[in-house]
């Protein structure tokens, strides 16, 4: 499988236009997701899925991972001069499956951006679309981008609040983030943020050392909901939205707490880091059972 993405160069006063494509580039797409459902299965002390022979069905972890290497380059080619990067939301949907389609493109536009004291806050939406024109997935990305000043662009309306079911207990299970976990995360999924791995590069960002990536974290909860709340069966993962509110430290513990909400098939999610949350305004879709 290829990934491509399409556009022209763009100068910095088309950046606040509504659509900016990326510049064209031929990638090979991320690690196939069976290393990565090993790696965040082994933080749940669960190496075995529920289901066995559903690696390869498209969920919005394994989406990502295809958009990420795009989504990149488009920031680097796009916003010259970033010192660092700090994801800090991220909505993903997964619209149809992969088919063994080849040849896949990104597409990425820059719709939001606002002033941040570190920078500038830079929301993205992507798109991952088959050769035949159909859109595979989608990803709304809110990326601090350290040390530049982008052009404002007009919010956009924020989503409305979840309604969690209150008479139902939530489904709660732990999971451990080591540095040697999330070192493995940066191999497996091409995500080479030195945060990550590096404790200078952490604390010229701003952090206490080394975090893990927002999206191993996220991997992990999504991982745990599979086997909950869909039999094993991770390809009933649809959707989810998640804000990142607190780093998880390397060689930490974190608690994911599940809840169902009023909307069939909508789970709240919050993951703690010890006293702090480290997903809040979090939520996950999951299709009912259609398998034979």
């Amino acid at each position: 499988m290829t990934l491509r993405s399409e556009a022209d160069n763009m100068t910095s006063a088309q950046l606040s236009a509504p659509v900016a494509e990326v510049s064209t580039a031929a990638s090979p797409a991320s690690a196939p997701a069976d290393p990565l459902r090993r790696l965040v299965r082994s933080a749940i002390h669960a190496p075995q899925p529920l289901r066995p022979g559903t690696d390869d069905d498209l969920n919005p972890v394994s989406a990502f991972l295809l958009i990420h290497p795009e989504l990149g380059r488009f920031l680097d080619t796009r916003i010259p001069g970033i010192e660092f990067i700090v994801h800090l939301s991220q909505e993903l949907r997964v619209h149809a499956p992969l088919d063994g389609h080849d040849d896949l493109s990104v597409h990425c536009a820059i719709r939001e951006v606002r002033h941040d004291p570190r920078g500038s806050r830079v929301r993205v939406d992507s798109i991952l679309v088959a050769p035949g024109g159909a859109t595979i997935a989608s990803s709304v990305s809110e990326i601090l981008v350290g040390g530049v000043t982008v052009p404002p662009i007009t919010s956009a309306p924020k989503s409305p609040p979840l309604r969690v079911v209150t008479d139902t207990l939530p489904l709660i299970r732990a999971a451990r983030v080591s540095a040697g976990f999330s070192a493995q995360y940066a191999l497996v999924s091409g995500d080479d943020n030195p945060i990550h791995v590096d404790q200078d590069a952490a604390r010229a960002a701003g952090f206490a050392g080394t975090i893990a990536h927002g999206m191993s974290v996220v991997a992990i909860a999504c991982e745990i909901a599979s086997d909950a709340l869909a039999e094993g069966d991770i390809g009933r993962l649809r959707a989810l939205g998640v804000r990142f509110s607190a780093p998880v430290l390397c060689d930490s513990d974190v608690t994911v707490e599940l809840s169902e909400c009023a909307t069939p098939g909508l789970f709240a999610l919050r993951v703690h880091t010890g006293p702090a949350l480290a997903l809040k305004s979090a939520w996950l879709e999951i299709a009912p059972h259609v398998r034979a």
